[in-house]
């Protein structure tokens, strides 16, 4: 489980973490995906912080 100072409750709180994928077209006909995790405070609910990565697309 991963464990972050909430700036709300200043303190050391569980996260409650989150994932959504995206997939975006360029305007090359290309595709890109993306990864996006938040991480929320278990206690309060407050969004403590969000990180995109890019991911490979693989062709079929």
């Amino acid at each position: 489980m991963a464990t972050e100072r909430c700036p709300r409750c200043k303190r050391v709180r569980n996260m409650r973490v989150s994932v959504a994928e995206r997939e975006e077209r360029q305007p090359d006909g290309s595709r890109k995906r993306f990864r996006t995790t938040n991480f929320h405070c278990e206690t309060c609910g407050n969004l403590v912080r969000s990180e995109v990565r890019e991911l490979e697309v693989r062709a079929l």
